[in-house]
């Protein structure tokens, strides 16, 4: 899927796709950062669906954008779906139109290149970002190739991005 297919719709739902021993909201929540442990899917006006999820083949991670509901991404695995709709960080993009989707470039684990670490969903004043990475129990944001991370701070979610780009 391209992500210019995402511009121009308006969200209407989000649901979180977590393992069921993480589905807990506190283990979800982080203020402005949020733990998604599988994937998003975001519900639009018109009915349609689009869903954010990592993926792993051998050594490369990357964040995949797929049109239609996660139950077409996920099959019969056994997972909690968690609507996010109601909490307050999503307000801002809720009935809101997309009118731009960047995906974010970063260095692949242990190979050389860039892969897709992220996508952001920008609104006309703000946005959202999604890319792999975790929130550990401290609230700290650190990489990791099976999780994803949601982050609400447009500051905060560029100098993620740029140090996912970045040489360790």
């Amino acid at each position: 899927m391209r992500l210019d297919d995402i511009a121009g719709v308006s969200l209407r739902e989000v649901i979180y796709y977590v393992l069921p021993d993480l589905a807990d909201e506190s283990m979800i929540r982080h203020g402005d950062r949020h733990d998604v442990s599988m994937g998003i899917e975001f519900r639009t006006e018109g009915g349609g669906a689009f869903t954010v999820s990592w993926v792993t083949e051998g050594l490369d991670a990357r964040v995949e954008v797929d049109l239609g509901p996660s139950a077409e991404r996920y099959g019969d695995a056994k997972l909690t779906a968690v609507a996010a709709t109601g909490w307050p960080e999503w307000r801002q993009a809720l009935g809101r139109r997309v009118t731009a989707v960047t995906g974010l470039q970063g260095l692949k684990p242990a190979e050389e290149g860039l892969t897709q670490v992220g996508v952001r969903l920008g609104f006309d004043d703000g946005g959202v970002t999604v890319a792999l990475g975790e929130v550990d129990g401290q609230g700290a944001l650190a990489y990791s190739p099976n999780n994803l991370v949601v982050l609400f701070d447009e500051a905060e979610a560029t100098a993620y991005a740029a140090s996912l780009a970045e040489e360790t």
